[in-house]
């Protein structure tokens, strides 16, 4: 469904596929055409599994914004609503906000060799970096609770993502892992 209404621009795509991922109910527009600041927002909503939405992110312009998910892998069913609103003109800044909801998913730190199991929360992102609080988690079949967030270095000013995990585990998990 493609509208023209005065010097705007509106498409409503009721289903469709990107990167093999179906896609329903995404409004595309543009709301000012012609004035050489025209701004591409797109909005939907995506369900489907992790490892399909992660495949599209890092083969897409966005994993650049989002270097966090390089170090990670994910698995596990998805429900993302994004919004995005993509400069069109020279110049301009790129804008990126969405949300994950996970439902027993699982999270593989690959600089860590750690793997999280059963998270159940939200995940907020955006070109900034990324942010969770609370995700209700197991770490060696123990209950605990992840966070996570982008912040800016102290010293380079670089961005970082910091894991924060709160529980209780046994000491003899912890020596495994660390080979103690």
């Amino acid at each position: 469904h493609l509208i023209f209404r005065n010097d705007s621009m509106q498409a409503l795509v009721y289903n469709g596929k990107i990167d093999s991922i179906p896609v329903d109910n995404i409004n595309v527009s543009i709301p000012v055409l012609g004035h050489n600041k025209d701004i591409l927002n797109i909005t939907g909503t995506v369900k489907t599994d992790m490892q399909k939405g992660m495949h599209y992110l890092q083969n897409s312009p966005l994993i650049n914004k989002l270097k966090a998910l390089q170090t990670m892998q994910l698995s596990g069913p998805m429900e993302l609503a994004l919004q995005l609103a993509i400069t069109l003109y020279p110049g301009g800044s790129d804008h990126v906000n969405g949300q994950v909801k996970m439902n027993n998913d699982k999270l593989f730190l690959t600089n860590w060799k750690l793997s999280l199991n059963n998270i159940t929360g939200i995940l907020s992102f955006n070109e900034k970096g990324i942010n969770a609080k609370n995700l209700q988690s197991k770490l060696f079949n123990q209950a605990t609770k992840l966070s996570l967030a982008t912040v800016a270095a102290t010293k380079t000013n670089a961005k970082q993502t910091v894991i924060n995990l709160d529980g209780i585990l046994d000491v003899d998990s912890l020596r495994n892992y660390f080979s103690i």
